[in-house]
């Protein structure tokens, strides 16, 4: 690998990195947002904390969507066996893309104290 590539895939890395560091700064912050807001609640209703915890979960599942715009792109950029997988089985190195942008996102979310599901569903599941 050229000395160019090499800086380029670095340079991809540290872009997709710092995006997951924003994507995770946000929802920690609406995280805390959203607990101060419960204890608020929970105080003037008088319940628990648990309780209100179990009251919002049964009322209401957010579910946070992200969509990769890009994936053969970025299997060519990180992988020569992506880029020569690329034109032959585009399915195989979309379904590796996400696996390896879930267990990033997953680990990263982990690592801020962020308990999250971290998912792949196949879209209108």
């Amino acid at each position: 690998m050229s000395a160019a590539a090499t800086l380029w895939l670095g340079i991809t890395l540290s872009v997709i990195g710092a995006a997951l560091l924003v994507v995770a700064s946000l929802l920690l912050w609406r995280w805390q947002r959203v607990a101060a807001q419960l204890q608020s609640l929970s105080a003037q209703a008088g319940a628990s904390d648990e309780q209100a915890r179990k009251a919002l979960a049964q009322a209401e599942c957010m579910l946070l969507t992200i969509e990769i715009l890009n994936p053969l792109e970025l299997a060519r950029a990180h992988s020569r066996i992506g880029s020569s997988l690329a034109g032959v089985a585009p399915g195989l190195v979309r379904k590796r893309v996400y696996q390896q942008v879930a267990s990033e996102l997953g680990e990263e979310l982990a690592e801020r104290g962020v308990e999250a599901n971290v998912e792949i569903r196949r879209a209108g599941q």
